[in-house]
């Protein structure tokens, strides 16, 4: 009788074990479906507060780059490319805002690059995320650093030491994150040869 007690002991506990479980995922998982919406739409709202800091005023309309060949977005790859959106202002092409995420020191820099319709000037450009060292790359999420990549500067960019007047397309480098500071750079030029392809695609 002794082992016939244990052994429906075993089953009893199995049995809520298996219960509290069940129960777990499920709630789990109605979570999920409940607020799956919710934190996409504010994943999409936290997007659009970035690219409108990079371009004012404009509305936004993702860019598809599903159906592109092979080839395209290999290129694409190449630079980094993360996403792209088409800007408009008072119903007028205002150019693009371009997501990608170059090597940084520590780990990708996550950045949005505003370009004009032109595809040769920048309007600003956005630090997203990044993991570099504090007191030294991490320096380019303040505005000295990325404040440098506005109106004014064209083409692609290249990084220069200790410029007291940088041209239009050289960027002063964070003193001690040279890595940082041209990983930064290279997601602006990324940005614009995206642009280009962009633009060539559209004329096509």
């Amino acid at each position: 009788m002794s082992k016939k007690r244990n052994k429906s002991y075993i089953f009893k506990l199995a049995a809520i074990l298996f219960a509290i479980c069940f129960i777990s995922t499920l709630l789990l998982t109605l979570c999920n479906y409940i607020t799956k919406d919710r934190i996409l739409q504010l994943k999409n709202q936290t997007a659009t507060q970035a690219m409108q800091e990079v371009i004012p005023n404009a509305e936004f309309t993702d860019v598809n780059t599903e159906d592109f060949d092979q080839e395209t977005k290999e290129m694409l790859e190449k630079n980094n490319f993360v996403e792209a959106s088409k800007a408009e202002i008072d119903g007028k092409f205002a150019g693009y805002t371009i997501t990608v995420s170059p090597q940084g020191f520590g780990d990708k820099i996550n950045m949005i690059v505003g370009i004009k319709p032109d595809g040769q000037s920048y309007y600003a450009i956005k630090i997203v995320s990044l993991a570099e060292t504090p007191g030294l790359g991490a320096k380019a999420q303040e505005k000295d650093f990325y404040g440098q990549f506005s109106d004014g500067k064209k083409g692609l960019l290249k990084v220069v030491k200790n410029s007291s007047g940088p041209s239009e397309n050289e960027i002063n480098a964070i003193s001690g994150a040279t890595i940082t500071s041209e990983a930064v750079t290279l997601g602006a030029n990324n940005a614009m040869e995206i642009v280009k392809i962009l633009l060539e695609k559209e004329a096509a």
